[in-house]
């Protein structure tokens, strides 16, 4: 099943100039189909790209005086969310976010400068978990922001995925 730009629309709440912009600038993609299809052609997107784009709406927008993303934070972000939804577990987590079934949480984790001992550039890391099936431990990211100099940032999934649920 694909979603039109107006569906992407009532799932996140963003004007259309600005899915329109995100799908020019490869935050979010078209399908290849639709992607390039000229004139009268109308865009169209998978699950993932629309799961996608209802999560960098939060990220766009910034919080209490805090910096906005960049574009290409937001298209390094996606770009991350799409390696984490190949995950069966993890499409399994996002799908029943969407029903409502569990609170689940998604950490993105930038890692600035060098990674000490690998030599591996600024990174994002991602942590997705379910707390009503445990305490929320989001497993490593305490020490790894002792270890290494970063920010993190923790979305609720259920609050930006709920409108996906009547789609």
């Amino acid at each position: 099943m694909t979603y039109t730009v107006a569906d992407v629309i009532k799932a996140t709440g963003l004007k259309r100039r600005t899915v329109q912009f995100w799908a020019d600038k490869g935050v979010i993609q078209a399908t290849r189909a639709t992607q390039e299809g000229g004139s009268g052609v109308h865009r169209s997107f998978t699950l993932n790209e629309v799961i996608i784009a209802c999560l960098m709406h939060p990220f766009s927008l910034g919080w209490h005086g805090d910096q906005t993303r960049s574009l290409s934070e937001l298209r390094e972000m996606a770009k991350t969310l799409r390696h984490l939804l190949r995950s069966r577990v993890t499409a399994e987590d996002l799908e029943a976010a969407i029903k409502g079934q569990g609170s689940f949480y998604l950490v993105f984790f930038w890692r600035f400068g060098q990674t000490p001992g690998s030599g591996k550039p600024t990174s994002i890391e991602t942590w997705l978990e379910d707390v009503q099936k445990g305490k929320l431990t989001f497993p490593g990211i305490f020490g790894t922001l002792e270890e290494c100099s970063g920010r993190a940032e923790v979305l609720y999934l259920n609050e930006w995925l709920q409108p996906l649920s009547s789609m």
